[in-house]
């Protein structure tokens, strides 16, 4: 059943599979680049307060003006500084804007437009409330703008989103890539393409959308420096593509399933199965009367060559303790015909004065007493006990059958017996 189960299992449930693998896989990523990002964004704010509170050539700046002679030493030593600091912070370019005369102070290491940031500067300070990183573009381009204003000054910086995300390891492909939206789900790549994600999926934690007439699956975390979103989109081909390759393990991992199946049931039917039933068949044939049935020693476990071996020492004693016993019924039988014939023709000698019942007598010998072929002559019995008179039958057979009551009783004591059995007296002591 489980192996059919593998089989059935519908495209739609591996293609769940697959998405909410992928999901967990790009949220964890989303996750460590937020992280990145926020920690980026927060050593800028931190670096651009130590400015405000730290840099003299900046505190200078707050208190002359531009007709001072000495105002051009604090404005180049400023510019110097921020320039420097570029390198040390995923940042485009500082700034220092003096809307008292109009002077901007840009330290970069890009072709950054000096006369566009300087307009775009102007036009924060006159519609934002720059509390935080905001979304602007230059020169073509999408930038994170950050605005502080101390006393008459208004300090800042620039970072470039493409160059952000470069930097923090997304190199981006046509299936996959990160990129950065906007409140009204935008994404911010060329700003010549208006391409929108749809803003309702934002709360949730994944959605499937269409992206360029693209079927993908769209995983969103939101900066806490800002407005706007890390997005991850992935397109749903390399989503199939996984569930082929998905498809084909669970085909291979049935196949090889089965085979490890077909392989247990051959070891076990080998090492198991077959030395059981090899021992039933060789129990029935014995139950039916079959002594001659063995059971080969060549069994691979321990246990089976021990039950082979007491099987066949077992049946080989049974054999051997039937035939003694054949031959022990064989012998009486013929020792009793024997007896019968002699005492038949004595009986016609003697004119049937001989004992009555012969059969009986026999019967009550000892099996070792009785004879074996039922001549064996070993001369006279001599001695009987005193005042026993024997039978003359009894004393011919005795006389001629010496061997047959030799190991158990005298002769005399076996004549008194006889005789003492035939009238039916007691007999006494001896």
């Amino acid at each position: 059943v489980s192996l059919s189960g593998i089989f059935v299992v519908s495209d739609a449930i591996v293609l769940r599979f697959a998405r909410e693998r992928i999901y967990q896989d790009t949220q964890d990523t989303a996750v460590l680049y937020q992280k990145q990002m926020d920690n980026d964004l927060d050593r800028i704010d931190n670096y651009l307060y130590m400015i405000m509170s730290q840099n003299s050539s900046f505190i200078r700046l707050s208190y002359m003006k531009g007709t001072d002679q000495a105002w051009y030493s604090p404005v180049s030593i400023l510019g110097r500084e921020l320039t420097n600091s570029i390198y040390n912070y995923k940042a485009e370019a500082f700034y220092d804007y003096i809307p008292a005369e109009d002077t901007l102070i840009l330290g970069t290491n890009s072709t950054i437009p000096f006369g566009e940031v300087k307009q775009i500067v102007k036009d924060t300070i006159r519609v934002s409330e720059h509390s935080s990183w905001m979304l602007v573009e230059v020169n073509e381009e999408w930038y994170l703008m950050r605005l502080l204003q101390c006393d008459n000054q208004y300090l800042g910086a620039f970072v470039r989103i493409r160059t952000w995300l470069e930097e923090n390891g997304e190199k981006g492909s046509e299936s996959h890539y990160f990129c950065l939206t906007g409140e009204d789900g935008r994404i911010l790549g060329d700003v010549n393409s208006e391409i929108y994600l749809d803003e309702n999926q934002f709360d949730a934690p994944y959605s499937v959308e269409y992206v360029e007439e693209m079927k993908c699956l769209v995983v969103r975390r939101k900066l806490e420096k800002g407005p706007f979103y890390l997005t991850s989109i992935t397109s749903y081909a390399s989503i199939e593509q996984v569930t082929r390759t998905l498809k084909l393990a669970l085909a291979a991992a049935a196949v090889l399933v089965v085979l490890i199946w077909i392989i247990l049931y051959v070891l076990v039917r080998k090492s198991i199965l077959q030395p059981v039933t090899t021992i039933t068949d060789a129990l029935s044939e014995v139950t039916a009367g079959n002594l001659e049935q063995r059971i080969p020693v060549h069994s691979q476990s321990q246990e089976f060559q021990t039950m082979a071996k007491t099987y066949n020492i077992m049946v080989s004693e049974i054999k051997d303790l039937k035939i003694n016993v054949y031959e022990q019924q064989i012998a009486h039988e013929k020792g009793k015909i024997i007896w019968q014939r002699r005492e038949e023709e004595k009986r016609r000698r003697t004119g049937g004065s001989a004992i009555s019942d012969h059969t009986a007598f026999y019967d009550q010998l000892p099996e070792h007493g009785k004879p074996a072929d039922g001549v064996r002559r070993a001369g006279a019995c001599e001695k009987t006990s005193p005042g026993a008179q024997r039978s003359p039958s009894v004393c011919s057979f005795l006389r001629e059958n010496r061997t047959a009551c030799g190991g158990a009783l005298s002769c005399g004591k076996l004549c008194c017996l006889v005789r003492h059995s035939i009238s039916g007296q007691p007999a006494g002591r001896d």
